[in-house]
């Protein structure tokens, strides 16, 4: 039996990016596809790590050629994914490798304040949000939730999109607008978590 949550469309996943950093995210995010989309990917990548700088922390922004170590791991792919041609190809396992890095977050979380004894380490972003809910700050804790159960768990699991959209099929299920406001939006959720944490980037990436 098919679950009852919709994917949250184009307009839900920018009015959330909008609510946590500002019009001037959704903008970015749109202006990056449309370079994109025209062939201008180096255009369309800088866009994004200029505005990717200011948020702080570690993005692709501060990626380099070799792979972060710790929690940062997954940006390396969003990363990669970005900066090829035709991006918008990837625009799914974009908003994947994002929100890798939401998980290895929540399993360093659990490790560090172990409210109750489990083994965070094979569950994945929805489990982990939601057994460490009530611990969270609940605006945190609500996009969290809304990010795995609308955006990550589709973006993951569906492929034969017939069951959605009949015979007229988006070429792309997500579209590379969507899929850099995710980015976008896990990097601001991502800052919430580490000042929880309370440790340096350097610290994590040593941990």
């Amino acid at each position: 039996m098919r679950s009852q949550v919709q994917r949250a469309p184009r307009s839900e996943i920018l009015d959330h990016l909008e609510d946590l950093l500002g019009l001037d995210a959704t903008q970015i995010a749109v202006q990056v596809a449309n370079l994109s989309r025209v062939g201008n990917s180096e255009a369309a990548f800088t866009t994004l790590k200029t505005y990717d700088a200011t948020l702080g922390g570690v993005g692709v922004y501060s990626i380099t050629d070799k792979h972060p170590p710790g929690v940062y791991r997954a940006l390396f792919y969003v990363d990669m994914f970005l900066r090829q041609p035709g991006a918008e190809n990837h625009s799914r396992f974009i908003i994947l490798s994002a929100c890798g890095y939401l998980e290895e977050l929540l399993k360093y979380v659990v490790r560090l304040w172990p409210w109750e004894k489990f083994n965070a380490d094979g569950l994945p972003l929805g489990a982990l949000a939601k057994r460490t809910s009530e611990h969270l700050p609940s605006d945190l804790a609500d996009e969290l939730a809304w990010l795995s159960s609308k955006v990550y768990n589709f973006a993951k699991h569906e492929f034969n999109l017939k069951h959605e959209f009949g015979d007229q099929q988006p070429e792309h299920y997500f579209q590379l607008d969507e899929a850099v406001a995710v980015y976008l939006i896990v990097r601001k959720l991502g800052l919430g978590l580490e000042q929880l944490i309370g440790k340096t980037p350097g610290q994590l990436m040593q941990e």
